[in-house]
């Protein structure tokens, strides 16, 4: 018999057991006790860690979403785990229209607030979400956007890091990676009253001179959808609009991923 846990939110028990067959014993997150971890061999992951150590059998990790920051990659290379993501146009859109929708409401937040038509728009990270992204703001900014990502590099609107920093009024952060982008050095680069949105990790920005940079007028304000840390975590600063991983979270887009997941789960298990 082989077990799953599974961490789904849009499928009944009833249509998890149709697609999976009568040799899968489907272990809800809820009830994971009722199974020893050493008998599991297939995850549907959500955004959390796990000890994988404990999953001696596990041979499939499926994750819901794109991130692979909270999975172990090392480890699962060591021994032979495949991880699997859920990659779709309805994840895309789901992101991309979060990331416009808080940028206008940022922009509107005071009585007297701001236009987003004709803002010089930096995007860091070309990839689905960024594309996307620079679609959607199309007829607010009349291909007034910079962007910088080693796949565009030659290519037009292509831009180095540093200049786009200094030219653009709001600077979008979609990068796949939890590496550093934004800290001192860049926020001293930045226009008096840039706009700064992260859509990637925590990691990618420096929180603590972002957050002085805010206080001191340097920044307009800052957008994240990551986990805040101290001390995004406990501000309450209207210009600092923060939410834990949430722009995904519609109805088509968390069907779809989970969707995904049930067949990559299939696949990976080859059942």
């Amino acid at each position: 018999m082989i077990k799953v846990l599974e961490n789904l939110k849009t499928m009944s028990t009833e249509c998890i057991n149709e697609k999976l067959g009568d040799k899968i014993q489907v272990v809800s997150e809820k009830s994971k006790y009722k199974a020893k971890d050493n008998e599991i061999t297939g995850i549907i992951l959500d955004t959390r860690k796990l000890d994988l150590t404990k999953f001696p059998k596990l041979k499939v990790i499926s994750r819901v979403g794109v991130g692979k920051d909270n999975i172990d990659l090392k480890y699962c290379k060591k021994k032979k785990i495949k991880v699997c993501i859920t990659p779709c146009d309805e994840l895309t859109n789901a992101v991309a229209e979060f990331t416009v929708s808080q940028i206008l409401i940022l922009l509107r937040k005071e009585a007297r607030g701001q236009n987003l038509y004709g803002k010089a728009i930096g995007i860091i990270g070309y990839g689905r979400i960024g594309m996307r992204i620079e679609f959607l703001l199309g007829p607010f900014v009349k291909n007034n956007v910079l962007v910088n990502d080693i796949v565009c590099e030659g290519k037009p609107g292509y831009s180095t890091k540093e200049i786009l920093i200094k030219s653009s009024d709001i600077i979008i952060i979609t990068v796949s990676g939890n590496d550093r982008i934004i800290g001192e050095e860049e926020i001293r680069l930045m226009k008096r009253g840039t706009i700064l949105v992260n859509m990637a990790r925590q990691n990618c920005i420096d929180e603590i001179a972002v957050h002085k940079a805010v206080k001191d007028n340097t920044l307009y304000g800052v957008i994240t959808d990551v986990n805040p840390g101290i001390p995004f975590g406990r501000s309450y600063d209207w210009r600092i609009m923060k939410s834990a991983h949430v722009a995904s979270s519609t109805y088509e887009a968390r069907e779809r991923m989970e969707t995904l997941a049930l067949e990559n789960l299939i696949e990976g298990l080859k059942i």
